[in-house]
C-alpha cells in the first residue's frame, strides 16, 4: 500500500505511513478474499479413540472448575484488537527504520569506514600526544641509564699522584627540565619535546674520589625514553683520599733531590744520583671543605760505597691542589751530606807486590804479610778525619843496598804497632783516588815507618793498596875517612784485601 501523503510503500495491514506518520486508508476486500470468508462445512469424522471427544459444556455460573487432561489444550484467549494494531506499527515502523539503515548504509558504506578509521586515528593520536606530553624520564631510569654508560672514570695522577681507572659508586641527578627537542635529533624522536638532564657521578677508590658533572639529552622514541648521543662532560671534582703514590716519589728522586738542595752545599743529586731510597713514614692530611689535602714525606737516602757512604733523611712536602699532587718544598737533614768512613773499619791484609829504593832493592817483605787494623774512623762534614789502629809490617832499617837481595841485615818485622791517620778526600794525582789516609807509627830507635792506603784508582774504583815507606839513618865515612849522616829509604807496594 503507498501512501497518499509522500508516496511511499507500506504493509498492506499498516495503518499509519512509516515514513510520514500519515493515516492509511483501508485496505479494499478482493474477491478472493471473499471467497475465502465464505463458511465451509466442517468435515464428519467417524469415530475414533485417538481423536478428542467433545467435552460437557463449561458451568454457566462459573462456579465449577474445570480440569484439563494432558490430551486437552485450553481454548487460546480471546484477541485484543487495539494491541494487535499497536503491535503492527511498532513492527511496520521498526522494519521502515530497518530498512533505510540498511539501505543508507549499503550506499555508503565506503564512506563511513573511512571515517571510522579516521576517528579511531584521531583518538590513538590524541592520547600518543597528551602521553608524550606529560610523561617524563624518570630520575631512576636516568640514574640506571648513567650507571650503564659511566662505568669507571679513568685519573691520571701525574708526576707524583696514582693513575687509577676509579669504579662508579652513585648517581644523582641534579636537574631534569623539558625542551625543544634538537633539529639534529627529530628524526629520531616521536615527540616535540626532549629532556635536558644535568647529573653528578660519583667515582671512588682508596686513593682518589672524582665528582664527574655530566649532561645527556632524553628524546622520545618508539622504544620508549632514550638517551641520545654521548654525555657531554660539564667539568670533574677532586678529592684525595689518601697520600701520594710512594713509588712515583721514589722514580722521581732527583726533582726532590734538587728542591732539598741548599746553595753552597754539595749537589745532593751528586751525592745520591745512585743511591737506594725508601719512604720512612707519610704524614697525611685532608680538608674535604675545600678539596684540598697535604701529605708530608720523610724519604730515607743511602749511597754506600766501596770505602765510603752518605745515608740521610729528606722531608718533602706535598699539596693536594686542582686534582693533582705537586712538590711544594723539600729539606734535607743535617748530615746528609756527611759522607761516612765507617766501610774503612776492619782488618785489612797486604801482599807485597813491588818496591822502591834509592839503591837496589830489598824483597825482604816478600814473605812476610801486612796486616793493618782501622779501629776508628771519625767523620767530618768536610771529607777529613782521624784514623786510628794499629799495623803489622816489615820494617828496612838497613843500609841502602848496592844490588837486590832477597832479605838482608836490618829487615825488622814490627808488630801491632799503633799509628794515627788522616783521611783526604782530594783527589790524588798519581792514583786518580779520592781517599787517601796518611799514617805515621812511632817507630823506634832504629828508624821510622809512615804509610798511605789508598782506596779506589782510576783503573779500578774497587781498588786498595798500601805503600809503606821504612826511613833508616846511619853513619857513613866519605872517601873513608870523612864521617857522613845518610838515609836509606824503601818504599813497598802491597794491595790489599778486607777481612
Amino acid at each position: 500500500m503507498h501512501c497518499p501523503s509522500c508516496g511511499q510503500e507500506n504493509n498492506d495491514l499498516a495503518t499509519r505511513c512509516s515514513h510520514c506518520g500519515s493515516i492509511l486508508p483501508e485496505p479494499q476486500a478482493t474477491h478472493q478474499d471473499q471467497d475465502d470468508t465464505v463458511a465451509q462445512p466442517e468435515p464428519v469424522l467417524e469415530d475414533d479413540p485417538t481423536t478428542p471427544q467433545p467435552q460437557p459444556a463449561a458451568d454457566p455460573e462459573g462456579t465449577e472448575e474445570r480440569t484439563w487432561t494432558p490430551e486437552e489444550s485450553p481454548p487460546a484467549p480471546k484477541e485484543n484488537p487495539e494491541l494487535r494494531e499497536v503491535a503492527k506499527v511498532t513492527e511496520n515502523y521498526i522494519s521502515a527504520k530497518r530498512n533505510r539503515f540498511s539501505q543508507f548504509f549499503g550506499n555508503h558504506q565506503k564512506a563511513m569506514g573511512i571515517g571510522l578509521a579516521l576517528l579511531v586515528v584521531a583518538i590513538v593520536g590524541g592520547a600518543w600526544f597528551i602521553l608524550s606530553t606529560t610523561n617524563t624520564p624518570s630520575y631512576q631510569q636516568i640514574e640506571d641509564d648513567l650507571s650503564k654508560l659511566l662505568t669507571t672514570y679513568e685519573y691520571t695522577g701525574g708526576t707524583y699522584g696514582p693513575d687509577l681507572e676509579i669504579p662508579l659508586s652513585s648517581v644523582t641527578v641534579t636537574k631534569r627540565e623539558a625542551t625543544q627537542v634538537p633539529q639534529d635529533l627529530s628524526e629520531d624522536s616521536v615527540s616535540p619535546t626532549a629532556y635536558s638532564v644535568e647529573a653528578e657521578a660519583t667515582f671512588d677508590d682508596d686513593a682518589i674520589r672524582a665528582v664527574r658533572n655530566v649532561g645527556v639529552t632524553y628524546v622520545l622514541t618508539e622504544d620508549g625514553w632514550s638517551i641520545a648521543g654521548e654525555p657531554t662532560e660539564q667539568g670533574v671534582s677532586y678529592m684525595a683520599q689518601a697520600g701520594v703514590d710512594e713509588d712515583k716519589v721514589l722514580e722521581n728522586m732527583g726533582m726532590v733531590l734538587n728542591e732539598a738542595a741548599q746553595p753552597g752545599d754539595t749537589s745532593l743529586a751528586d751525592i745520591y744520583g745512585e743511591g737506594d731510597f725508601s719512604i720512612e713514614n707519610s704524614d697525611f692530611n685532608a680538608t674535604p671543605q675545600d678539596d684540598t689535602a697535604t701529605d708530608d714525606v720523610v724519604i730515607r737516602c743511602e749511597r754506600q760505597q766501596d770505602f765510603s757512604s752518605y745515608d740521610g733523611t729528606i722531608t718533602a712536602h706535598f699539596a693536594f691542589e686542582s686534582g693533582k699532587w705537586s712538590l711544594r718544598k723539600a729539606e734535607a737533614s743535617s748530615g746528609a751530606t756527611t759522607r761516612s768512613f765507617d766501610p774503612l773499619v776492619g782488618t785489612w791484609h797486604g801482599q807485597l807486590v813491588d818496591q822502591s829504593a834509592k839503591g837496589a832493592n830489598c824483597y825482604g817483605a816478600r814473605g812476610e804479610e801486612l796486616v793493618v787494623t782501622i779501629d776508628s774512623v771519625g767523620d767530618s762534614a768536610l771529607g777529613k778525619g782521624q784514623v786510628k789502629g794499629t799495623v803489622s809490617a816489615l820494617a828496612h832499617f838497613h843500609k841502602q843496598l848496592e844490588k837486590n837481595q832477597e832479605s838482608t841485615s836490618g829487615d825488622e818485622l814490627l808488630e801491632d804497632f799503633p799509628f794515627a791517620g788522616t783521611i783526604s778526600t782530594n783527589r790524588d794525582s798519581a792514583t786518580g783516588s779520592d781517599l787517601t789516609v796518611t799514617c805515621t807509627t812511632s817507630g823506634n830507635a832504629r828508624g821510622e815507618v809512615s804509610f798511605v792506603l789508598v782506596f779506589g784508582t782510576d783503573d779500578d774504583p774497587s781498588a786498595a793498596m798500601a805503600k809503606v815507606t821504612s826511613t833508616h839513618t846511619y853513619d857513613e865515612m866519605v872517601l873513608g875517612f870523612i864521617p857522613s849522616k845518610t838515609t836509606a829509604q824503601f818504599t813497598d807496594t802491597y794491595v790489599l784485601s778486607k777481612e
